[in-house]
């Protein structure tokens, strides 16, 4: 009897302690990364991780010079494996992209470094026309970045060297603020990092206004055709300018 309580009690300790050392030891996972490519135009991130050891979700995100771009939703991708492409289409200038996939507690961080040139109108070559992606303000230029795409305008406070996500208005939302001759439509505004309004000018393109921003007083103005290209612009104080942006100098593409 006693050496059967023994045994038993040696069981429960056995079992107990291998309890607390699989506690203690991460899981581990083998993310194998098939297939990394970052251009001017996309990226592309393919990758496997061999084990999910239970973890249900998985989170892909994209960042342009520390600004995510896109964030997956919940469940869209699998903990198994992972393909997807996202256009960028950046205009000038220098660029970092990170994409980042996450397991549950692990990570896979894949970056490059890019240097773009702007994408011009071959008939009006001081013209660039913007497809898509990010449209106003370059990096370190004001503490907003606008993202305009056929479905959606997007918007970025930057605060630091951090990205916060602070507008998305989808294209039928957009579409429920229709041009008025009586004057410009407010659509949003909020005040993350600095005062921002979007509005439906009467011409029917979009308006972006951010600032003004503390140390010089300066404000910043975005104003978007979409399907055309964006133009901006920024002054001082008492240096309003007397003409609106006009996006007609840009052509329409296809």
């Amino acid at each position: 009897m006693v050496a059967r309580r023994f045994i038993t009690r040696w069981l429960s300790i056995t079992a107990l302690f291998a309890m607390l050392v699989a506690a203690a030891v991460p899981a581990l996972a083998d993310i194998s990364v098939i297939s990394f490519d970052a251009s001017c135009e996309s990226v592309t991130f393919v990758a496997t991780n061999d084990e999910s050891f239970g973890n249900d979700f998985s989170n892909l995100t994209i960042l342009v010079n520390k600004t995510p771009v896109f964030t997956s939703a919940e469940f869209q991708f699998s903990p198994f494996e992972v393909d997807f492409t996202f256009p960028l289409n950046l205009g000038e200038g220098e660029f970092a992209v990170d994409v980042v996939w996450e397991i549950g507690e692990r990570m896979q961080v894949s970056s490059a470094f890019l240097t773009c040139e702007a994408v011009v109108d071959p008939e009006e070559p001081e013209t660039p026309v913007v497809v898509s992606g990010r449209v106003c303000f370059a990096p370190g230029e004001v503490a907003s970045a606008v993202f305009f795409y056929s479905s959606r305008l997007d918007i970025y406070s930057i605060r630091g060297q951090e990205g916060l996500f602070s507008l998305r208005l989808t294209s039928d939302e957009l579409a429920a603020f229709p041009a008025s001759a009586a004057g410009d439509v407010l659509i949003a505004e909020f005040n993350d990092v600095l005062p921002t309004q979007v509005s439906r000018r009467t011409d029917g393109n979009l308006r972006i206004v951010v600032g003004p921003e503390p140390l010089e007083g300066k404000t910043y103005e975005c104003v978007i055709a979409p399907g055309s290209c964006a133009l901006s612009r920024s002054w001082l104080p008492g240096q309003e300018p007397s003409s609106a942006l006009d996006p007609a100098v840009c052509e329409t593409r296809d």
